[in-house]
C-alpha cells in the first residue's frame, strides 16, 4: 500500500501568500486543523495541494476563453517566481517532493484565470535540491508514484471536499453521477472494447440500411425498365441524320448519340420535337399571324401612317422644295428690310452686294451703296430737332399704312376715325389727305441736313429699290412659290425616316393595298386629313386573317411558335418549309430506339448489381448480428460487475450517512438505488429501498453537504485506501449543524485512524472540539491558525 500523506510544504508568491514554510514534520499528526477567520488563506492551502496533486484547481474556472485581466490570480508579485513544494512520504522508508513553479514575468502581458499550463513541474528526490537535481515531471508520472490514480478525476470524489462545491456531485443529474465514478469499477478496458465494437456494429448498420435502400431503388429501376422493354418489343435502328445543322449549338436531341438518362429527358426531348410537329401542321396560320401582328403594328403607329399619306410622294423632290422654301423665307426677311418704314431707320441692316446675288433681277449694287453711304453719314449731322420730326412722320407713315392695310381687309372697321386723335372725317379720302398734309407741316421744320436725307431716300426707292420691291411682291404673291411651313415641317421629319416610308410601301404593295389614292400630291395638310387616314387604316384593317384565337396573335401557342421561327428557322419561312412533319416524327423514333438500346445495356447491369447487392445485405446482417451478441454478453459482464463494485459501496455509505446525519423523518441512513432497468447506469440516493424520490428533492442543505461528506468517505474506505492517505475536508461546518459535525468528527476519528486528515474551520469552538475529539483518543492533533501563523511566518 502507498497511501502517501504530506510530510512538509513550502509555499512562495501564490496567491495571497508572500512565503510560508513548516519546519516541523505533518506526517506525525492524524489531524491537522487550520482555522481563523475567513479570507485568511485556508481555501488557498487547500487550492496548492490542488494544484500540484492535479496540476488544476476545479474551482477556477474560464467562463470565455476570449476574457483576459491585468491582474495574476495565482501570483501575488507578476516580477517573482511563483513556487509550491510539497513532500509526500508513506509512513515507512519512501518520501518524494513534486515542486510547482511559474517563473516570473518580464514582460508584462494579460493573463487568463486558468493559465495553469505556466506551471512547472518538477520531482525532487530531497525537499532541499537544486534546480541542476530538480526532474520534469509531467501529471502522468505523478499518478504513476502515487500508484497509477486518475488524480485529476478522483481526487475531487475520494479526498479533497471543497467548501463551495460540496454538494457539486450529489447535485449532478444520476447518469452523471454514474459516469464520474465510472472508472471505480475497473471496466474502462471493457467500455472501450465495448464502444469500438458498438461503433463498428453502427457502421456495418448504416451500410446495411444504404445497401438495402440501394436494392430497393434498383428493382424499382428494374421493374420500371422490365415494364417499358415488354412494351416497346425490338425497336429497328435507323440512320441519324441532323435537321439544323446551321445551329450554332445544336440541340440535344438532334445529335448523333443523345444523352438520355432517364425516361423524363427522353420525355422532354419527345415533348419538345412535337411541338416542332405541331408548329409545321400550323405553319400557315402562324404566318398569317405573323401578318396580323405587323397590321396591328402598323395601325398602332397612326402618325407615321400620316407621314405617309403626306409626303410619300413629294420625298423625291425633297432637295427642290427645301431650296424653294429656303428661298421664299429669304426673300420674304428682304422685303421687310427693304420696307420704308424699317430701311429708312437702319439703311444698313441689308448687305446690297448679297442682295444683287439673292435676286434673279439685276440692280446697280454700286449705285445703291454710294447713295446709302451718303445718307448714313448726314444722319451724322443732322440736328435732334430734325432728327425727332423726321422720326415722328416716320412713324406716322408705319400708322397710315399699317390703317390702310387693317380697313382695306376688315370692312366693319370704320375706316373715317382717324387712328391719332379719333376725329370723324367725312370720307376716307380726306382722312388721309389730312394725314399727309400734318406730315408736311412737320416736314416744315426739317433742316437742310434731314431734307437732303429726304431726299435722297426719295431717289433710292424711286430709281432702285422699288424695282426690288415690286419684284419680291410679284414672286410672293404666286401660290407656287409658296410652302407651307406646317407641312415642310413634317416633309423634314419624313426625310429622316425616308427607308422606312419606302419600306412601308413595298408593304402595302405585297398586301395588295392600293396606297396611291391616299397619298397626298399637293405642299400642304389637308383639314380632311383624319378622315383620309381613317379610310386607309380601315382598308388595312381588311387585310387581317380571320385566325382562331390559339393560333392569333397572343394566342396560347403564338409566343411558343414565335420562338421556335426564331431559334430554329431565323425567322425565315422558307427554312421553315424544308423541314417536314415525317423528319421529325423519325427523330423521335430514332430517341426511342437510343433510350431502348440504353435500357437494355442498363436492364443486364441492374440484374447484376441486384445479386451483388443481396449478397453484400446477407454478409452485413450476419456481422451485424454476431456484433449484436457480442455487446450483449459485454453488457451482461459489466452490468454484473458494476453490481458488485456497487454492493462495495452500499454499506459503508448507508452507515456514514446514517452516523453523520442521525436524525431525519424517513430513518436513519440512506441507501444507494440503480436505475429501474436493473443496469448500472444510473445513481441515486434514497430514504428506503421502496423510495423513488432522490434524496436531493427532500434534504435540507446541511443534509445534503452531510450526504456527499458520506459518499466521499465511503468511496475513500473503500477505493482510496492504496493510493493518497489524505482526507481533505475544507469548512464542513459552513453548511452543517452541531450534531452533523460531531457526528462527522466521530466518524473520522474511529473509521480512518490510518488517514492524515486535514480539516479547516472559520469557527475556534468548533477547532477546539474537533481537536479535543481526537486528542481524547489518543490522535496526535496540529493546529495552524491561518491569521496567526500564515502571515506572521509569511
Amino acid at each position: 500500500m502507498n497511501n502517501y500523506i504530506i510530510k512538509t510544504i513550502y509555499i512562495e508568491n501564490f496567491k495571497l501568500i508572500d512565503k510560508f514554510s513548516l519546519s516541523l514534520d505533518l506526517s506525525k499528526y492524524n489531524l491537522i486543523m487550520l482555522d481563523g477567520p475567513n479570507g485568511f488563506g485556508k481555501t488557498t492551502l487547500f487550492d496548492a495541494i490542488e494544484l500540484v496533486l492535479t496540476g488544476r484547481i476545479k474551482r477556477v474556472r474560464r467562463d470565455d476563453a476570449r476574457t483576459t485581466f491585468g491582474v495574476d490570480l495565482l501570483r501575488k508579485y507578476v516580477e517573482r517566481d511563483c513556487i509550491i513544494k510539497i513532500e509526500f512520504c508513506n509512513g515507512v522508508d519512501t518520501s518524494f517532493t513534486i515542486m510547482k513553479r511559474m517563473q516570473a514575468t518580464k514582460v508584462p502581458h494579460r493573463l487568463r484565470a486558468d493559465d495553469f499550463f505556466n506551471f512547472e513541474t518538477f520531482l525532487l528526490t530531497d525537499f532541499n535540491d537544486t534546480e541542476e537535481q530538480y526532474q520534469i515531471l509531467n501529471q502522468e508520472k505523478i499518478e504513476n508514484k502515487f500508484g497509477d490514480i486518475d488524480l485529476s478525476r478522483f481526487y475531487n470524489l475520494f479526498y479533497y471536499i471543497q467548501q463551495d462545491e460540496n454538494t457539486h456531485f450529489l447535485k449532478q443529474k444520476a447518469r452523471e453521477r454514474m459516469d464520474a465514478i465510472a472508472m471505480l469499477f475497473d471496466t474502462k478496458q471493457e467500455e472501450e472494447e465495448k464502444q469500438i465494437i458498438s461503433s463498428l456494429r453502427s457502421l456495418i448498420r448504416q451500410e446495411l440500411t444504404k445497401t438495402k435502400t440501394d436494392i430497393q431503388a434498383h428493382r424499382e429501376r428494374f421493374e420500371a425498365l422490365n415494364l417499358e422493354l415488354t412494351i416497346n418489343g425490338e425497336m429497328i435502328q435507323g440512320p441519324f441524320y441532323a435537321l439544323f445543322p446551321h445551329l450554332v449549338i445544336p440541340k440535344l436531341w438532334d445529335v448523333e448519340h443523345p444523352v438520355i438518362n432517364s425516361r423524363d429527358s427522353r420525355d422532354k426531348m419527345v415533348k419538345e420535337i412535337k411541338i416542332l410537329i405541331d408548329f409545321l401542321e400550323h405553319l400557315d396560320d402562324f404566318l398569317n399571324a405573323k401578318s396580323n401582328q405587323e397590321i396591328n403594328a402598323v395601325i398602332e403607329n397612326r402618325r407615321f401612317v400620316e407621314d405617309v399619306v403626306l409626303t410619300a410622294l413629294n420625298l423625291e423632290k425633297y432637295d427642290d422644295i427645301q431650296a424653294r422654301s429656303h428661298k421664299e423665307k429669304k426673300y420674304k426677311d428682304i422685303k421687310v428690310k427693304l420696307s420704308r418704314e424699317t430701311f429708312t431707320t437702319n439703311p444698313t441692316l441689308i448687305n446690297i452686294e448679297d442682295l444683287d446675288n439673292d435676286l434673279d433681277i439685276k440692280i446697280d449694287s454700286v449705285a445703291i451703296s454710294i447713295i446709302i453711304n451718303q445718307i448714313v453719314a448726314d444722319q451724322k449731322k443732322a440736328g435732334e430737332l430734325s432728327k425727332l420730326v423726321r422720326e415722328l412722320n416716320r412713324t406716322r407713315d408705319q400708322l397710315k399704312t399699317k390703317f390702310i392695310s387693317l380697313t382695306s381687309s376688315h370692312s366693319h372697321i370704320n375706316n373715317k376715325m382717324c387712328p391719332l386723335c379719333g376725329y370723324f372725317w367725312e370720307d376716307y379720302n380726306k382722312l388721309i389727305q389730312a394725314i399727309e398734309e400734318r406730315k408736311t407741316l412737320f416736314a416744315s421744320y426739317y433742316d437742310e441736313t434731314t431734307q437732303k436725307i429726304e431726299t435722297s431716300f426719295d431717289e433710292l426707292y424711286s430709281d432702285h429699290l422699288n424695282v426690288v420691291i415690286y419684284y419680291l411682291q410679284h414672286y410672293l404673291s404666286d401660290s407656287k412659290n409658296i410652302i407651307d411651313s406646317d407641312y415642310f415641317d413634317r416633309l423634314t421629319a419624313s426625310n429622316k425616316k425616308r427607308q422606312k416610308i419606302a419600306a412601308f410601301i413595298k408593304w402595302c404593295e405585297s398586301k395588295d393595298l392600293n396606297i396611291n389614292k391616299f397619298i397626298q400630291k399637293e405642299l400642304i395638310i389637308p383639314q380632311n386629313l383624319d378622315h383620309i387616314v381613317n379610310e386607309f387604316v380601315e382598308e388595312i384593317k381588311l387585310k387581317k386573317f380571320k385566325l382562331h384565337e390559339d393560333y392569333d396573335v397572343g394566342g396560347e401557342h403564338f409566343t411558343t411558335f414565335s420562338s421556335i421561327y426564331s431559334d430554329y428557322f431565323n425567322n425565315t419561312a422558307e427554312k421553315a418549309k424544308v423541314i417536314s412533319k415525317k423528319q421529325l416524327e423519325d427523330k423521335i423514333k430514332y430517341l426511342e430506339m437510343i433510350y431502348y438500346t440504353k435500357n437494355q445495356l442498363e436492364y443486364k447491369e441492374l440484374e447484376a448489381d441486384i445479386t451483388k447487392l443481396e449478397n453484400k445485405k446477407n454478409l452485413l446482417t450476419e456481422k451485424d448480428t454476431n456484433l449484436r451478441r457480442i455487446v450483449e454478453e459485454y453488457d451482461i459482464a459489466i452490468k454484473q460487475h458494476w453490481n458488485r463494485i456497487m454492493k462495495d459501496i452500499e454499506i459503508p455509505f448507508y452507515i456514514y450517512s446514517g452516523k453523520i446525519i442521525q436524525y431525519y423523518q424517513k430513518g436513519l441512513g440512506v441507501f444507494i438505488k440503480e436505475a429501474d432497468s436493473g443496469e448500472a447506469k444510473t445513481i441515486r440516493f434514497v430514504s428506503n429501498d421502496i423510495s423513488e424520490h432522490d434524496a436531493v428533492n427532500y434534504f435540507s442543505s446541511g443534509q445534503i453537504s452531510a450526504l456527499v461528506i458520506s459518499f466521499t468517505l465511503a468511496l475513500n474506505k473503500v477505493y482510496g485506501n492504496n493510493y493518497l492517505g489524505l482526507i481533505l475536508i475544507d469548512d464542513p461546518v459552513q453548511s452543517m449543524d452541531e450534531i452533523n459535525m460531531a457526528s462527522l468528527t466521530e466518524l473520522l476519528r474511529n473509521e480512518f485512524p490510518e488517514k492524515q486528515i486535514i480539516l479547516s474551520t472559520h469557527e475556534d469552538t468548533v477547532s477546539r472540539y474537533i481537536r479535543y475529539k481526537f486528542n481524547k483518543y489518543g490522535k496526535s492533533t496540529f493546529q495552524f491558525n491561518v491569521k496567526r501563523d500564515l502571515f506572521v511566518t509569511s
